[in-house]
């Protein structure tokens, strides 16, 4: 596939008591592998933009054919790490966080289709806005020439695709009761 995948790893998992989620073990290995490792099941042209434990998440991706982006200003929230990825990828691309295990290779495949004659396109559930997102080339150019817009207002003002997905496209790892969730899910998964 052509387009590339970003992934946001760069926050400080704030709401779950001092720890970073995407280095927590599930079911044996780091929460973000799952998502990296379902990103490069559909794309070559895998980014993650890192910034909170910097180190750490950069050595567990050590042995992925992953490309690294550092946001310096990652304390200041997402809109920046997407800020950063946004001005060193060009479009189309997909982002989405990585504390996301549930989106897989059919999921990208999707956003990707429903992009198409749009300049945005994002999973929606139970009117839920979700991931993954994707954005296009011009979507990314005009991002990069307007500054006072944010992606969330920016892909609203543009030719837009909000469309239906499953479950997966919501469920996120914010809390210890959603890791303790996604561990069982993912336990389950396993044994199918």
């Amino acid at each position: 596939m052509s387009i590339k995948i970003v992934l946001l790893a760069a926050g400080l998992s704030k709401r779950m008591g001092g720890i970073n989620k995407l280095l927590t073990p599930v079911n044996g290995k780091p929460l973000i592998l799952y998502s990296v490792e379902n990103a490069l099941s559909y794309s070559s042209s895998v980014y993650v933009v890192t910034g909170h434990e910097r180190e750490k998440v950069e050595n567990i991706l050590s042995s992925y054919p992953v490309n690294i982006i550092y946001n310096q200003a990652y304390h200041e929230g997402q809109e920046t790490s997407l800020k950063t990825a946004l001005n060193a990828v060009d479009g189309p691309l997909i982002v989405m966080p990585s504390d996301m295990p549930f989106i897989t290779k059919t999921d990208f495949e999707r956003c990707e289709k429903e992009l198409d004659g749009y300049e945005c396109a994002r999973a929606f559930y139970n009117r839920e806005a979700g991931h993954p997102v994707a954005l296009s080339r011009s979507f990314v150019e005009i991002y990069r020439s307007d500054t006072t817009h944010r992606v969330r207002t920016l892909s609203k003002l543009v030719s837009h695709n909000f469309y239906i997905a499953g479950p997966a496209s919501i469920m996120d790892v914010d809390t210890q009761d959603d890791l303790k969730k996604t561990e069982s899910m993912l336990k389950k998964e396993n044994m199918k």
